[in-house]
């Protein structure tokens, strides 16, 4: 009687560990299609209404599936979805929700990285773009990206706009030359 009890046990949870498996390959089946109708062949820009679509299943798969290391991956699609459409806030909240929920997970950099950049470029906000230049630089000294962070730190801290920038590098150039 024991074993049928086991074999039992085992078959129900079996099932339902390959319902939620399925429910998870299903909508990751689902937004994998969609993602393909994203950019126009001709124009080479983000389709509106299809990225509203996909960025709706993104953030479904994440509420059905928060601790799936997959959900920080569709924060960060969602978010980037949301610059390419244009929602600069929206994006800065996805990010926020991925560090926040996958301290640890291989995309934070990026993500604290991307949300330095939107502030500074879409948004507009030097001092919340400074601060997080400067989160990045001290979190990721090693990364890639430190030294882009740096560049765009020192820009705006000197206030400098791109021609600025430019100009200065410039005159650096020609210092060193002689």
């Amino acid at each position: 009687m024991k074993i049928v009890k086991y074999f039992l046990s085992l078959s129900l949870l079996a099932t339902i560990f390959f319902s939620c498996t399925s429910e998870e390959k299903k909508l990751s089946q689902k937004i994998e299609a969609e993602e393909k109708g994203l950019i126009n062949d001709t124009t080479k820009m983000v389709n509106m209404e299809k990225a509203l679509v996909v960025i709706q299943d993104y953030l479904k798969y994440t509420e059905q599936f928060p601790n799936d290391t997959m959900s920080a991956n569709y924060y960060f699609r969602a978010a980037d979805l949301c610059v390419g459409i244009k929602d600069y806030n929206r994006s800065v909240e996805l990010l926020d929700k991925l560090m926040s929920k996958f301290p640890e997970h291989r995309l934070y950099s990026k993500a604290l990285f991307l949300q330095a950049f939107v502030y500074e470029n879409n948004i507009r906000d030097v001092e919340k773009a400074k601060a997080k230049y400067s989160e990045f630089i001290q979190k990721f000294p090693n990364s890639p990206m430190v030294e882009g962070a740096k560049g765009s730190l020192y820009q705006l801290e000197q206030g400098l706009s791109d021609e600025d920038l430019v100009k200065s590098f410039m005159q650096k150039q020609d210092t060193s030359a002689n």
